[in-house]
């Protein structure tokens, strides 16, 4: 995530140059966005105080809205005259819905781009940003052809789950699923994985000895004494199947019809 939060800097730096951090602004916190099967999304919308139409940035994520270093950037970007619209994806801390992870960002993504255009502080033009899963829901958003999208900016980003983030070769990539998908966000809200790392930590909820347990699919019992079903779907689905194609968009990228910047390098998340 340092290269992410990097290129996201010198974004802004450059942007830095053309127009000034000039605008007073407002934060209108938990504002419901409905999506089309009735579920609510909430949203933080930052944007200039004076009235007036403006061009939108959506950052959707599964990290809670307003996590300290993605704050900064919605900011920065409001006082140089964007609607910034940080969002809660399906399922996390105050959004509605079910989460599983990956499975509803395509649709609810075009639903949120489509609501912000259309809103009184909205010029119509729409634009995403944000890297790793922030970035993931934008190649999904835009698959989707949404009229009012602009342009996306994902970093670190996976065009497709299963080669590039839950499989590596065929093997399953158990520190990133058990670590990402059962320790730290199995549910709601993100928990911290400090009780499998911490000196004080038994030796039995020690990573070093938890990924020895077999079978694979009860590492989510051993390590958070839960089951967690979108692991269990991980675990299930081994090979490039219709679970994992219907989320990917390696073979649909000519359906994005909008300007990309991308950028890569290593990530944690």
């Amino acid at each position: 995530m340092r290269i992410a939060a990097l290129c996201l800097f010198l974004s802004v730096a450059v942007a830095a140059k053309v127009r000034p951090p000039a605008e007073t602004i407002t934060v209108h916190s938990n504002v419901a966005v409905s999506m089309r099967d009735g579920v609510t999304l909430f949203a933080d919308v930052y944007r200039p105080a004076r009235d007036g139409r403006f061009p939108v940035l959506i950052v959707r994520t599964p990290y809670g809205k307003q996590r300290d270093n993605i704050h900064k950037n919605l900011v920065d970007f409001a006082r140089r005259g964007y609607a910034v619209v940080s969002q809660d994806v399906r399922g996390r801390f105050e959004s509605g819905g079910q989460w599983d992870p990956f499975r509803f960002d395509a649709q609810d993504g075009y639903d949120t781009v489509e609501w912000a255009a259309k809103q009184p502080w909205s010029n119509g033009k729409v634009g995403m940003f944000g890297g790793s899963y922030l970035g993931f829901v934008q190649w999904q958003a835009a698959a989707q052809t949404p009229p009012s999208l602009v342009a996306i900016f994902p970093a670190v980003a996976a065009t497709s789950v299963y080669h590039n983030s839950r499989y590596h070769g065929g093997a399953f990539k158990l520190g990133l699923s058990v670590g990402w998908g059962v320790v730290r966000n199995p549910r709601r809200i993100m928990y911290p994985q400090w009780w499998h790392t911490d000196p004080a930590a038994p030796e039995e909820w020690r990573y070093s000895n938890i990924f020895w347990h077999l079978p694979v699919k009860d590492m989510d019992l051993v390590s958070s004494n839960q089951r967690v079903p979108h692991f269990q779907n991980w675990v299930k689905h081994q090979s490039f199947d219709d679970y994992w194609k219907s989320i990917s968009i390696d073979d649909r990228f000519a359906s994005v019809k909008v300007p990309a910047h991308v950028h890569g390098g290593s990530t944690c998340c």
